[in-house]
């Protein structure tokens, strides 16, 4: 059994998959794919294992944020979309895998293990565009635009969520939107005043020169933020963004 470590998002070089080479080294490959899905403060909470036939994924106890994931759910839904990334990849290569979450409940950390089947797999269009996304994925930290989003997305994003074994609440009425946004405010008002988030922050955020591969770059780190007049706060001077659309995303 190999662990790959140390692959970071800005060295996969993506190149072209080998089909000739072993079942080990193609999945080798595609952990390339895997490490480019997003995770909270881009700590990249994840390892690899990969044996003859199967490649494992595990988590990293220590990129866990306390302060902000206490529960670690954060930590578990982005091993979880390392693992889409992987789905998506082999799928879109021919490969059918075997999917176990959880397999072994004396090893917590190790999160799902997929297993190479025999039988070829027959990509779908749509899980052809996803794996083309990949690459071209980013986190955005910015201000939300008051642009509508289209009925037809809303509905093939909740398709997808129920296709996962989640399901999507998308929040329509305006008072609801009010009153969700202030719960934000105030979880946001709290984590302010608390030393360790600040101080779990700080340890994330990245200077354009340092160098590092993961945490957050200084100009994209999360800012305190005020809401429109409708949503009270007690922190003055924040930047304003308004929130246009809510919607809420949860596994069953």
């Amino acid at each position: 059994m190999e662990e790959i470590h140390g692959l970071h998002p800005l060295d996969a070089d993506l190149g072209a998959f080998p089909r000739g080479a072993s079942i080990a080294e193609q999945l080798r490959f595609l952990v390339r794919y895997a490490v480019l899905a997003p995770s909270e403060h881009n700590t990249q909470p994840w390892r690899f294992r990969v044996t003859r036939q199967s490649l494992e994924i595990h988590l990293d106890p220590s990129r866990a944020l306390p302060a902000i994931d206490p529960d670690q759910r954060a930590l578990w839904i982005s091993c979880g979309a390392a693992c889409f990334n992987l789905r998506l990849a082999m799928h879109y290569f021919g490969m059918q895998e075997l999917l176990e979450v959880l397999p072994e409940p004396d090893h917590p950390t190790l999160a799902a293990r997929l297993t190479v089947m025999l039988t070829e797999c027959e990509t779908a269009w749509e899980e052809k565009q996803l794996f083309r996304a990949i690459p071209q994925r980013r986190s955005n930290r910015q201000q939300f635009t008051n642009k509508e989003i289209p009925l037809n997305l809303v509905a093939s994003l909740i398709s997808a969520a129920g296709n996962e074994g989640a399901w999507l609440s998308v929040v329509r009425k305006k008072e609801k939107r009010r009153e969700i946004a202030n719960l934000i405010m105030e979880a946001e008002g709290r984590l302010w005043a608390s030393d360790s988030f600040r101080m779990e922050l700080n340890r994330w955020t990245r200077a354009h020169y340092a160098g590092e591969r993961d945490g957050l770059p200084a100009h994209t780190s999360p800012k305190r933020i005020e809401c429109e007049p409708h949503v009270p706060t007690s922190h003055p001077g924040r930047m304003k963004r308004r929130i246009w659309c809510l919607a809420r995303l949860s596994s069953r």
